[in-house]
């Protein structure tokens, strides 16, 4: 359904041969894709900048709206998020972290704190996309102190972990391109 949904209102604006630093875009057909749809966006300077890592406070922002086909929910969740460490540079996504949050797609670092500066690592991205795309986190066993095996495993049956090289660690903070990649094989999934 989001997949339907996600290309029944693509309008092809921004792709990797767009972006001032397209040669440097190893995952050319995901940032394409991310890109148009509008998930993904390039800095002003016209650069798409892969392989820069992605912080958990841009992570929820990108599958927030990946949920909602496209639509920015920037305002509608701000007043429900829980995490005190929300401010600051941070308050711009609330919103998106309360509705992840709130659908069970994404925790704290605790009860109190996201953590919205920090790094996003490649296996909680693929959580994340799993608790996305339908997979209940708890009945999953998703949350506890062997969570990554349990993600890994249904991210690599999905298929999420398509199109990366062998050595693929995911435990390092995921770059933009990388991001880019695992939504896509989300979308296929």
């Amino acid at each position: 359904l989001v997949v339907a949904t996600l290309f029944s209102f693509v309008a092809m604006t921004a792709s990797a041969k767009d972006y001032t630093d397209t040669d440097k875009v190893s995952y050319a057909e995901a940032v394409d894709v991310l890109s148009a749809i509008g998930i993904l966006e390039g800095y002003p300077d016209g650069s798409f900048r892969p392989t820069n890592t992605i912080k958990r406070s841009e992570m929820a922002k990108m599958v927030a709206v990946l949920a909602n086909a496209g639509d920015d929910i920037e305002d509608l969740y701000a007043s429900a998020c829980k995490f005190a460490d929300m401010n600051g540079n941070a308050v711009w996504a609330k919103s998106y972290v309360a509705y992840c949050n709130q659908m069970g797609i994404v925790s704290g670092r605790n009860a109190t704190t996201f953590d919205p500066e920090g790094k996003v690592t490649g296996i909680e991205t693929a959580k994340m996309l799993l608790c996305l795309i339908g997979f209940d986190a708890k009945a999953q066993n998703y949350i506890g102190t062997n969570w990554k095996t349990y993600v890994l495993s249904d991210a690599k049956n999905l298929g999420l972990l398509d199109g990366f090289a062998a050595d693929y660690d995911p435990d390092k903070a995921i770059t933009r391109e990388e991001a880019a990649q695992m939504m896509l094989n989300a979308l296929q999934a």
